[in-house]
């Protein structure tokens, strides 16, 4: 009917004058040809109509592209293009204006082109699709135009099929088609690839009329995420159980991906390759189930070898002969025993002149456990709340910049967005929970002697506590990673870190160690410049915080290195040494000869290894290759290292104690899994540096191995957990093997 009633207007005339403010224009009214190329010439005066009535049914949507290929169209007279459907009307202009990446001025395409939305066609019928175009302008002068319409053949997106596009403007944007089969997808994961570096947005929407590719609509409904070479966009097919619409839009504003190509530059039109394919063959709780078992061998397999080391340790002491007398705390020690540590012919400190307030430093180390505990409490409720806030902001707006996830492995699900990576976390807060019930079960079994390293137990229980608070800190962090919120991920690892300093420092120095005040004082102050790094990091130059963190470190480690060569006496053995050098007549190069060569040597060594830390540490960050708090964890991480070598070898190789037959397998065990876990670690699947375009490089997939569920990141969080178990272990064991020896006779060092 629609066709007649043109037809028979077209043969009783061919222009209808109409009065328009003043004006008469001439609307020529022509048959659109599918396919063809058509140029037209229009002013202000005549108006253009093609109307096309497909003779056939189709699955396919019409593209309407018109463009410009001379200058004759200007900004204050563009081209207007209205395309009547019989359920909705699209409407731009020619040249298409949109702000400058810097946002200073503007920057126009002559084309412009719109695919046409069916109700009927992503229902999945096909059908006759009538529609008009009209071409206006106010311009006075002729302006040249030619417009195509064709059949978009590309239009339905298959499952494991590769579907190539090429992408040419930003005012040409392309979406297309995904209906799902009839087996049912758990998970569907869309990879989009392009051979040049471009920037484009690509966006999941729900299937309806209209379909929205331009303005702030566009941003505001659906999943998207700017890609310049690599992107991936996983679903839960929950959310879109009819299929989706997947539209790829070029960018304008190449700062949106930092490192995309001009224009001049890609003068080709770069090509995009598009995948889908399931995501997943099992569901959430099976692969749950899986990692809880997991878990549960490695309890048994721990349990079942702590019993048997108990049991070992119990069978060699009773080998030995035991003085009840030292089956009783230190504190009962009477002066006379005292007094022999005091005056024991070795002239060396030892430990039993170091503990004198046994009562004291157990409290002092139970104010650790405390404060651990409570820090967790009010640090981490304002976090998880933090953490649903950044969630509840991804689902509305599905603006998946956000976040630095690992696109190409994570598995939304359970109202995250990435599920695995979240729940990966659960091995910081097993190990944690197993560590915490070692110590209980070393506690009740171990009696408490006058011999051997005195034990803080208060200490162990901050250190178990602090891991199972890592677990559920960096799970907060992981539902939306961010370089702002990393210091979730971090500040109970620096809690972590400076607690193990602490317990080896305590093993030898017992009234010596740092109270729980200063302690976390400390660790206060390095959360603190973690956060100044990153707010100056986001608008000014990265120099400006490494300047003064190099001057403050640097001092740092001359006061530590100190403290560790004069047992804390800093001033007082200063002060010597001043007095020396003024009254004595000896030569200043033999005033200046250390007393301990060996530990002077050791000193001199980390002190240079620290030094290559922080100048390694200072290039990668001001490269933008390694960011704040990693920066800070790496450094405290390194000189955790430096301790647990000087330990080792003044225990050792100056002091001849051995080390017990547990701690060995621990130590080796930990090593292990530490060495795995800088290579996990090193391995980035995402960079917070740059931009979230620029990140999606990173990304990587699922491991086949690992159910096809986790990444390498994933296995990082298991592998890191595993190696701050028997960590703590090593360090819970290191001095078994001289539990007899008397505490004057143990060395300090």
């Amino acid at each position: 009917m629609i066709t007649a009633n043109i037809s028979f207007f077209m043969l009783i005339t061919t222009s209808v004058f109409a009065l328009t403010t003043g004006d008469l224009i001439n609307v020529i009214v022509k048959e659109g040809i599918f396919s063809n190329r058509t140029d037209v010439t229009l002013n202000s005066t005549i108006r253009r109509l093609f109307v096309f009535t497909p003779q056939t049914p189709s699955s396919n949507p019409y593209n309407v592209h018109v463009w410009t290929s001379d200058n004759t169209v200007s900004k204050d007279h563009p081209v207007v293009v209205m395309v009547e459907q019989e359920q909705d009307v699209l409407e731009w202009s020619i040249p298409l204006t949109l702000e400058s990446s810097n946002g200073k001025g503007s920057v126009f395409f002559n084309g412009v082109s719109r695919t046409l939305c069916d109700s009927k066609i992503l229902s999945g019928v096909n059908a006759t699709q009538n529609f008009t175009v009209s071409l206006s302008t106010s311009s006075p002068d002729n302006v040249n135009v030619s417009l195509q319409v064709v059949e978009k053949g590309d239009f339905h997106l298959t499952k494991n099929k590769t579907r190539k596009i090429s992408i040419v403007a930003p005012g040409r944007p392309q979406y297309f088609l995904y209906k799902p089969d009839f087996k049912i997808d758990l998970g569907i994961e869309i990879n989009i690839a392009s051979n040049k570096n471009i920037c484009f947005t690509a966006v999941v929407q729900k299937i309806k009329c209209p379909v929205y590719v331009s303005g702030q609509v566009l941003f505001e409904d659906g999943i998207r995420q700017t890609v310049i070479t690599k992107g991936t966009i996983r679903i839960n097919s929950a959310n879109f159980p009819h299929g989706f619409i997947l539209i790829i839009l070029k960018e304008h504003a190449e700062n949106l991906c930092e490192e995309a190509c001009p224009e001049v530059i890609c003068d080709e039109p770069p090509e995009v390759t598009i995948e889908i394919k399931n995501t997943i063959p099992e569901e959430y709780i099976l692969i749950t189930l899986k990692v809880v078992g997991c878990i549960a061998g490695f309890y048994f397999v721990a349990i079942l070898t702590c019993c048997f080391f108990s049991w070992w340790e119990k069978r060699q002491q009773s080998a030995q002969p035991t003085d009840n007398n030292l089956l009783h705390g230190e504190n009962h020690m009477n002066e006379e025993t005292s007094r022999d540590n005091e005056n024991s012919t070795n002239h060396d400190t030892t430990v039993a002149s170091l503990c004198r307030s046994i009562e004291r430093n157990k409290i002092k180390a139970h104010n650790y456990w405390l404060h651990v505990a409570n820090i967790a409490i009010f640090y981490g409720i304002p976090v998880v709340q933090l953490a649903v806030t950044y969630q509840e902001i991804v689902n509305k707006t599905g603006d998946e910049d956000n976040c630095y996830y690992n696109f190409g492995c994570a598995n939304p699900g359970w109202l995250l967005s990435d599920f695995n990576h979240v729940q990966s976390n659960i091995g910081y807060i097993a190990m944690g929970f197993l560590f915490l019930g070692m110590v209980l079960h070393r506690r009740r079994v171990v009696p408490e002697r006058k011999t051997g390293i005195p034990v803080y137990y208060g200490t162990y229980y901050a250190m178990a506590t602090a891991l199972i608070s890592e677990g559920i800190l960096s799970g907060c962090y992981h539902v939306c990673p961010t370089e702002t919120n990393f210091q979730f991920d971090v500040s109970f690892m620096y809690v972590i870190i400076i607690l193990y300093l602490l317990k080896l420092y305590q093993n030898r120095h017992s009234d010596l160690a740092a109270s729980a005040y200063s302690t976390f004082t400390v660790l206060g102050c390095i959360v603190f410049i973690a956060v100044i790094g990153i707010i100056i990091d986001e608008d000014q130059p990265r120099p400006l915080i490494v300047v003064p963190l190099v001057v403050v470190y640097t001092t740092l480690c001359i006061y530590i290195s100190l403290k560790i060569y004069y047992f804390h006496n800093v001033l007082t053995e200063l002060q010597q040494l001043w007095m020396g050098l003024r009254e004595s007549y000896q030569p200043l190069r033999e005033m200046l000869q250390p007393q301990k060569k060996g530990r002077f040597l050791i000193i001199v060594i980390s002190n240079i290894c620290n030094l290559a830390f922080l100048i390694s540490g200072t290039l990668l960050y001001v490269n933008k290759t390694l960011d704040f708090g990693t920066f800070l964890l790496v450094l405290l991480m390194g000189n955790a290292v430096l301790y647990s070598i000087f330990y080792l070898i003044m225990k050792t190789l100056i002091h001849r104690e051995g080390i017990s037959v547990q701690a060995v397998i621990y130590g080796v065990l930990g090593v292990a899994l530490w060495v795995q876990s800088m290579i996990l670690f090193l391995d980035k699947n995402t960079a917070m540096a740059l931009s979230p375009a620029e990140s999606r490089n990173y990304n990587q997939h699922c491991l086949e191995w690992f159910w096809n569920f986790y990444d390498k990141h994933d296995l990082w969080h298991f592998s890191s957990a595993g190696a701050i178990y028997f960590t703590f272990m090593f360090l819970l064991c290191l001095d078994d093997n001289i539990v007899l020896k008397e505490r004057r006779h143990i060395p300090v060092f």
